[in-house]
This record gives structure tokens, C-alpha cells and sequence, in this order.
């Protein structure tokens, strides 16, 4: 069955009549296909008809069905898995993989961006980073792909080493790792030695691109892949950073790359972005594309909720809201730290913290003092932050208790930061809205 549906998949896929994969029904567009999943409440064969009604062209599903365009299998799973795995090996190019505690979306975008200014090329979709995510995003990648990058997330221990027997990525990057999303492993150290998998599962022939400023430097680089070293501090890296400038919004940097001195200005906001953009021209090293290339980022545009600037009149909005770690969001306030005018800080709960939730949310507030005028806190863990912070502030037990009290910012620099679960951006799109009706009024 499994050698009849590979061959169904890229049959479809071959004549342009199969697209994305979903597990979700409700995403099925004409075209695409679905794998019908079982979740916490509902198997997803009970959501078959819906697929089909939108237009699924193959659906996979361990439950019977008479549709001619459902494969029946034994284990919907396990199928998806495997197919992903095939698929890998079979048909699609050279596949980028990325981990690290923060900013791996970011990169994805990055790189896809650069790549993609010359070349076919494809990348997870949304937070695609799962046992799920990362097998979907294969399956859903163009056949004439000739690059796939591919984010690989870390919820527990095993999950790299599980997603890079399915990927089998030519060139591997770990970015910084912090105590993020902790809370279901032992410690950190069973975080670093999870993430470390992107180095050690490398092939011989990949690329493995090693930060040697990383504490975790020597140790990444026992693997036996090829070795490129990235630096902001040592000249002897294959790519160092050798002059950093950040005015405005705009991050200039100069990298000498094995001697060769290119010039690159980032789209986006953000002066931590430059450990991003040395991971992706390391990746360009190994994947023997001219560094002068890095230039597209000049037009990048950013992702929603990832430091997404509005400007409204006197009024700059910082929407950073999809995801928060006390790097991101130390990150997040160094972004107006130098501003002029009010700062403020609407700030949630971080996630998946287990026992240190109470330190990294403390870290936060002590590290907003002096830094930002006025901190606004939504949550429940948030209020250590609030604890913590000594200057103007105000604590919200809930994003619907902060709507209802309708606080208005109508001057300064306004951050709003915290975790997806949180739900964030009815804060930002409430902001938004309040901005647009006060102005539209203004004489």
C-alpha cells in the first residue's frame, strides 16, 4: 500500500493536482491532500466528507471508506511518517534544517527568502516543527524543490533525533539555546544534548554550520559532517562579523566571508537578528551559493506577530506576539531601550517553563527596569514580572480583562510580547483598531 500511495503522490503532484497536506479539514483547499489523524477528542475520519466536500484530491485515513480518493491504511501515522521519509530520499533537493531556543522561524523566513530570489525553493509552514508538522511539510514541498528548509522544534527529549531520521538534511544550524520550553524535560542539559542531534545525525557529506561563540561550540563540533564556524568575536571564523551598525530600524552589517567582505542590510527590525543572518550565510557557504546573495534581505518583509512595526502618528507598535522566552522578549526591549518617549511593555506569560517559570519571568521585570517607562502584565506567571519591575505599571489577570479596562497608548513605543497560548494579538488588534478611530477623529 505504502509503495502505491508514493507513487499516487507524485503521479498527482507530477500534473500539478496535488498541492499542500493537512490534518486540519477546515485548511483542505481544491488540490491538496488530507490524513485523517487521531486527536485528543476526535479521529479525524470523521472529518473525511468535509476534506472531500473542498476539494481533497487523496485522502489517508486507517478507518474504511468507499471514496475512490481514500487510501485506507493500517496506521494513519505511521503511514504520514513513512511517506515523508520516502519522499525525502526519492524526489526533493538539498534540505536545510534548523533548531535552536529562539529565532528559528525567523531564520526559515530569512533563508527562504534568499533562496527563494533565484531558485525553487520551500519551507515549513507556520509552526511546522513537530512530529507532525515536519512530515506534512515534506509532503506538501513541490516536486521540483531545489531547496527545502525545514524548522525542527524540541518539546521533549528524542524529538531532533526522531525528525532527522525523517529529514535527512544536507546542512544543519543550532541556534542559541536558552531554558526554553523547558518543562518537560529533566533539565537543561537533556535540552542541549536533544538539540546537539542536528550536528551528531549529520551524514558525512552535509554541513554542519557551528557558532563558535556557543559555549556548546567544542562539543557541536564532534560531529562528522563538514564544519562551517560563524563568529561576531573570532576572525578566523569562515563568516565573522567584522562591522555591525543598527539605526532605526535598520541593521547594516559587513561579514568577511572566507576573505571576501559583502555587504548586507537586513528588511527587518531587530539588532539580535544578526546571529540569523551569519547562520544563513554559513548556509549559503555550504550550499555553494555566492554570499553576495545575502543582499535580497534588503526587501524581506516580516512575519505577522513576529516584531511587526505599525506606525500610528506618534505611536510605534511592536507586535512580537506569536511566541516569548526572556530572550526574545530581552530582545523585544532593547527595541525601544534608546527610544524616546514612553516605553511600554505589554507583556504575558511564558510557556512550557515548568519549575524555572518563576526566575525567567522575574529576569524579565528586573531587566525591564530603567529600560522601559511603563510595564503592563496579562497572565498569571507575568506578575513575578510585575514583582519585579519598579517603575509604572499595572497587572491584568486575563487579555479579557485588559479589553475590558480599555487602556489607551496614544504616544510612545508600545511592545507587546508574550506566548501564542495567550492569544496576544486580541491586544494588538485591539491596539490597532483604538489608533485608527482616535486619529480618524483628530483635526
Amino acid at each position: 500500500m505504502k509503495n502505491a500511495l508514493i507513487d499516487q503522490i507524485i503521479k498527482l503532484k507530477n500534473r500539478d493536482l496535488l498541492q499542500q497536506f493537512h490534518t486540519d479539514s477546515r485548511k483542505v483547499q481544491a488540490g491538496d491532500g488530507f490524513i485523517a489523524l487521531p486527536g485528543k477528542h476526535n479521529h479525524g475520519h470523521h472529518f473525511i466528507d468535509r476534506a472531500l466536500a473542498s476539494g481533497a484530491s487523496l485522502v489517508i485515513t486507517d478507518r474504511p471508506s468507499n471514496h475512490p480518493h481514500v487510501y485506507q491504511v493500517d496506521n494513519s501515522f505511521d503511514t504520514m511518517t513513512s511517506l515523508a521519509k520516502s519522499l525525502r530520499a526519492s524526489i526533493f533537493g538539498k534540505v536545510i534544517a534548523i533548531t535552536g531556543s529562539v529565532g528559528k522561524t525567523t531564520t526559515r523566513h530569512m533563508l527562504n527568502h534568499v533562496l527563494s530570489a533565484e531558485s525553487i525553493a520551500s519551507s515549513s509552514r507556520e509552526n511546522h516543527n513537530n512530529e507532525i508538522g515536519l512530515p506534512i511539510s515534506l509532503l506538501s514541498t513541490p516536486v521540483g524543490a531545489e531547496y527545502v528548509i525545514l524548522e525542527m522544534g524540541a518539546a521533549k527529549a528524542g524529538d531532533i533525533s526522531y525528525l532527522m531520521d525523517i529529514a535527512m538534511p544536507d546542512v544543519g544550524l543550532c541556534l542559541p539555546l536558552h531554558p526554553v520550553h523547558i518543562e518537560r524535560y529533566n533539565d537543561f542539559e537533556q535540552l542541549v544534548a536533544t538539540k546537539e542531534k542536528i550536528y551528531s545525525q549529520l551524514n558525512d557529506d552535509a554541513f554542519a554550520i557551528i557558532d563558535m561563540d556557543s559555549p556548546y561550540c567544542h562539543r557541536f563540533s564532534q560531529t562528522r559532517a563538514n564544519k562551517i564556524y560563524i563568529s561576531k568575536t573570532q576572525p578566523s571564523a569562515d563568516v565573522y562579523l567584522s562591522r555591525s551598525q543598527y539605526h532605526d530600524h535598520h541593521l547594516q552589517l559587513e561579514l568577511n566571508i572566507k576573505g571576501q567582505l559583502v555587504s548586507v542590510s537586513s528588511g527587518l527590525p531587530g539588532e539580535h537578528l544578526t546571529d540569523n543572518i551569519l547562520m544563513i550565510a554559513g548556509a549559503l557557504i555550504a550550499l555553494g551559493i555566492d554570499p553576495i546573495k545575502l543582499s535580497a534581505l534588503r526587501t524581506i518583509k516580516p512575519i505577522s506577530g513576529r516584531m511587526h512595526v505599525y506606525q500610528h502618528k506618534y505611536v510605534e507598535l511592536y507586535d512580537d506576539c506569536y511566541n516569548a522566552s526572556y530572550a526574545s522578549t530581552k530582545a523585544a526591549i532593547d527595541m525601544v531601550a534608546h527610544k524616546s518617549g514612553p516605553r511600554i511593555l505589554i507583556f504575558s506569560d511564558m510557556a512550557e517553563l515548568g519549575n524555572i517559570s518563576q526566575e525567567e519571568h522575574e529576569k524579565v521585570g528586573e531587566y525591564a527596569n530603567s529600560r522601559i517607562d511603563y510595564l503592563v502584565t496579562i497572565g498569571n506567571d507575568s506578575r513575578f514580572a510585575h514583582n519585579a519591575f519598579k517603575d509604572k505599571k499595572q497587572h491584568f489577570d486575563s487579555v479579557d480583562h485588559f479589553l475590558k479596562s480599555l487602556p489607551f497608548f496614544h504616544r510612545g513605543n508600545v511592545v507587546v510580547k508574550g506566548s501564542r497560548f495567550m492569544q496576544l494579538e486580541r491586544v494588538t488588534d485591539h491596539i490597532k483598531k483604538q489608533l485608527e478611530n482616535f486619529y480618524a477623529t483628530e483635526f
